[in-house]
């Protein structure tokens, strides 16, 4: 992405400077489009990640279940518990703090400033790189 930025600028410098009119607005383009690529790569990464979220909660409490089983009078046939009641508090603990990292982290892509920026931008461009030459270059 940051390439695809850097090749935008120097293109659109380049065609603002040598009066290039459709590469200018072709330009636009480009970066409209970069703002949906990074729009629904971030989307698609977010739904991605709640499902994984979501199944290391489940994951999480199938464990405990389990373990609580264990420990019931009459359930010998499970065997003992593979953890000690300590390693699966430190298990679950630190499981748990990742959870709320990630959960923390996830709302940062709710926000849509870079996404807006690109589009509104790169929209400006196009549908007006030509009256921008125009005025620049006569």
């Amino acid at each position: 992405m940051f390439a695809t930025i850097v090749g935008w600028a120097g293109a659109t410098l380049a065609a603002l400077l040598s009066g290039w009119t459709e590469i200018f607005s072709a330009m636009g383009a480009l970066l409209l489009c970069l703002g949906f690529a990074v729009f629904l790569t971030e989307r698609y990464r977010a739904t991605e990640l709640r499902r994984l979220w979501d199944n290391q909660v489940e994951v999480q409490l199938r464990f405990i279940w389990r373990y609580v089983r264990r420990l019931r009078p009459g359930h010998e046939h499970f065997g003992p518990p593979q953890h000690s009641l300590d390693e699966m508090e430190r298990i679950l603990d630190e499981s748990f703090d990742d959870l709320m990292a990630a959960k923390s982290a996830e709302r940062g892509l709710d926000t849509y400033r870079l996404e807006m920026a690109l589009s509104i931008l790169g929209t400006l461009q196009w549908g007006f790189g030509g009256l921008i030459m125009e005025l620049l270059h006569g």
